[in-house]
């Protein structure tokens, strides 16, 4: 019985577990003690993938791939590509076969520099997982079939999906885009799903100024996502359920000239903590105002706060106004808190019965008798704010127990625990308006 010849290592590879090679047929290489296919030879460490002259490459690669391509199209089967390397720029060019859809399945396969299309048609069964993209990746030329699929993909330059109509869904689940992700002018059917991915640099779903908000997104999920750079939505119209909810934003996101749909949802304060690039303070008025117009009056507040935050320090720091909203937004949070001015009106009075009761005691009174003149004359500054300085021939009791007109010290804090009391009230108020407004 003849011997086996050698086969493609691949198999050997603890992710393959054994599934042998998806081109047989192909002459083999060795590399390291190991046979490999030209689609599966790995390159570095002297590999002879990379002194491949560009008639090699033709002729062992690129020009093997378009034969695949033209098979799997005529005989309408699919295409694996999982594991491939792509050492160099690789076009797939639909132009040269049938014009039929073709399925293919890229997983673990890295393309070392840039992949483009050309009126290419990827099948409903496309799918793209732990693929590396290390040199750009344009998908302008892509016919898509039905849903893009890209599962745990690292696109480590730029990204373009510009113009791309994708008839179902746009899946990028835990995705990682290192540079620029243009999808401006993408048209996606079904929901755009972002859920886990990373954008580390700018991401662009805008559309069009001419478009008028008519190429819409029929919902986004960005749960647990990233937005490190700069992201715009400008002029889209969202047609379905937006989730935020669990996005963070490095800088603060753009949606001028959005449509949003009411099931919108934003995390937190948190997950805007841009407040001092120059376009901050109008893209998150044009939240606050997006969100009022739908009731969403806690998302409404949480806008507002951040575009007057954003407001507040591109003023100079020397700015009286400056200087007064931070204040406001310190005790009040601009009027949303309801906590701040409560905590403030508790800890001023509380300090003025402290302080109040620490005078008694050190003019002799005893522990008890100090703490009954420090609580009677803090209520009294409570409902009488002021009378202190209201002239009369004696000092009413406990205020000249406390010293009277005569002691500054007693008249500087009767004066300021009404003044700091009435100002957290009127915080308190602001707030409760703020919550119960046009309900």
């Amino acid at each position: 019985m003849a011997e086996a010849g050698p086969v493609c290592a691949v198999h050997l590879s603890e992710v393959r577990r054994g599934q042998p090679c998806q081109f047989p047929h192909l002459p083999l290489f060795e590399f390291e003690g190991k046979h490999w296919c030209a689609f599966h030879l790995p390159t570095g460490n002297g590999s002879p993938k990379d002194k491949w002259t560009p008639e090699e490459l033709q002729a062992h690669l690129h020009g093997q791939l378009a034969r695949a391509v033209g098979v799997a199209a005529e005989k309408k089967t699919s295409l694996d590509l999982s594991d491939a390397v792509f050492p160099e720029n690789l076009l797939l060019d639909g132009t040269q076969g049938p014009g039929r859809p073709v399925s293919i399945k890229f997983e673990r396969t890295v393309f070392s520099k840039a992949l483009f299309f050309r009126s290419f048609r990827l099948g409903a069964g496309t799918m793209f997982q732990d693929v590396h993209f290390e040199g750009r990746a344009d998908f302008r030329g892509v016919l898509f079939e039905r849903s893009a699929a890209f599962f745990e993909v690292t696109f480590g330059d730029i990204a373009q999906f510009m113009g791309v109509k994708i008839p179902g869904e746009a899946l990028f689940y835990n995705t990682k885009f290192m540079k620029e992700a243009d999808f401006s002018g993408a048209e996606i059917a079904d929901d755009l799903r972002l859920d886990g991915a990373h954008f580390v640099e700018k991401a662009d779903f805008s559309a069009p100024l001419e478009s008028k908000g008519s190429i819409l997104l029929a919902g986004v999920f960005a749960r647990d996502t990233r937005f490190d750079g700069e992201v715009t939505f400008r002029n889209r119209t969202f047609g379905g359920e937006v989730d935020f909810s669990s996005a963070t934003f490095g800088v603060a996101p753009e949606f001028h000239g959005c449509k949003l749909h009411q099931a919108t949802r934003f995390g937190g304060p948190k997950a805007f903590p841009d407040t001092r690039s120059s376009a901050a303070a109008a893209r998150y008025r044009t939240l606050a105002h997006a969100m009022g117009d739908m009731r969403a009056h806690d998302e409404e507040a949480m806008f507002f706060t951040l575009q007057h935050r954003a407001l507040r320090r591109s003023r100079p720091i020397y700015d009286p106004i400056r200087v007064f909203s931070a204040w406001y937004d310190a005790l009040s949070s601009y009027g949303q808190s309801l906590a701040r001015p409560l905590a403030l009106l508790a800890t001023a009075n509380a300090a003025a019965f402290l302080a109040y009761a620490g005078l008694a005691f050190h003019r002799g009174a005893g522990p008890l008798h100090s703490a009954q003149l420090g609580a009677l004359f803090a209520f009294q500054q409570l409902f009488r704010p002021l009378g202190i300085w209201i002239k009369l021939e004696e000092p009413t009791w406990p205020f000249g127990a406390l010293g009277g007109r005569g002691d500054a010290i007693v008249l500087l804090l009767g004066t300021l625990q009404p003044i700091v009391t009435a100002a957290a009230l009127y915080l308190l108020a602001l707030g409760i308006r703020w919550r119960f407004r046009r309900w």
